[in-house]
């Protein structure tokens, strides 16, 4: 076989055979899903993407080894003060001999890392599936350092849940308390995040960085949620807008992404009710309700179980510094 060799040109035949022989387990146990969908989709955000973003592809004999596609990030690099990059994802032909991966994805890496130094990004980020170990070492191998594992959720239930509290209020945010949250969010979010745990990034700017996203969030429209307690805000959810899956049959998705609750109402049950009007809220406007948490955030890992969550993903995240 060849040597293995970078190109960033993107050839449409190549890339849709290449992704008949990825593994992507991002949407196991999404109902209604098969493999084929899931190429559709990988297309369509290879394609999307690499408009965006630079597109690294590692191939022997005219066959795709492995690929990913590097953006830059201007929010955060603003908001840091460096500029700030993030690979989207790392696939990899499942297919090929192992040898041969670890070679792609050794050069790959190699390349990546390079045209960032290039560039001059100081951080860079990105999340791999936890199973894949050949990228994980390769990865490390080159400065890349484990920082956590992510546990990604859904919940599918169309049965409202009990609150302890029902006389308790949950509704969109208004204007009134955007500030509240912003506040509440800078203080008591939680600690054991990828940006805290990391520790060359300062935590005042990771402190800045919740209390920002209130604010954009807000200003984009997301669905924010608002728990009250005798007209008090005291919990704030935030959700992405829903998104449509056009390739899984127009499967509605709602992503959570924030959940902060006041500390002072804490270990009353509380945090239950916020979550769960929460998901009473969503469950009749999607089709699956989609989370995130770090593996490690037992109280969080608990609550969804209690919720009826289903996990079906475990991914690693990996920071690189420029040196």
């Amino acid at each position: 076989m060849d040597k293995v060799q970078i190109t960033h040109e993107f050839d449409e035949n190549n890339i849709r055979s290449f992704l008949d022989d990825v593994i992507y387990k991002k949407f196991n146990l999404y109902p209604g899903i098969n493999d084929c969908q899931v190429r559709k989709y990988l297309f369509e955000l290879v394609e999307s993407s690499r408009k965006t973003g630079k597109l690294f592809i590692a191939h022997a004999d005219g066959k795709i080894i492995a690929l990913s596609i590097v953006k830059e990030l201007d929010w955060d690099s603003q908001h840091f003060g460096y500029k700030c990059a993030k690979i989207d994802y790392v696939l990899v032909n499942q297919t090929a001999d192992i040898q041969i991966r670890k070679q792609a994805l050794d050069l790959l890496v190699i390349s990546v890392e390079n045209d960032a130094l290039n560039r001059n990004i100081t951080f860079m980020s990105v999340s791999i599936d936890s199973w894949d170990a050949i990228t994980s070492y390769t990865l490390q191998s080159h400065n890349f350092k484990y920082i956590l594992t992510w546990l990604d959720g859904i919940h599918i239930s169309k049965s409202k849940l009990k609150l302890y509290y029902p006389e308790h209020e949950i509704g969109l945010i208004k204007d009134s308390e955007v500030e509240v949250y912003k506040t509440l969010a800078s203080n008591n979010y939680f600690k054991g995040g990828r940006f805290y745990t990391d520790p060359y990034i300062d935590d005042s700017a990771v402190d800045q960085m919740y209390a920002k996203l209130i604010i954009s969030s807000y200003e984009n429209n997301d669905i924010l949620l608002s728990y009250r307690v005798n007209n008090e805000p005291v919990g704030l959810f935030i959700c992405k807008k829903i998104v449509t899956y056009k390739h899984f049959n127009n499967l509605n998705v709602a992503h959570l992404r924030y959940f902060v609750i006041d500390p002072k109402i804490r270990q009353k049950q509380i945090g239950y009710d916020v979550f769960a009007a929460t998901l009473n809220y969503l469950m009749n406007r999607c089709d699956v309700i989609s989370t995130g948490l770090e593996v490690h955030n037992l109280p969080s890992l608990n609550l969804h179980k209690k919720l009826n969550f289903k996990f079906n993903y475990t991914h690693n995240a990996f920071h690189w510094w420029a040196k």
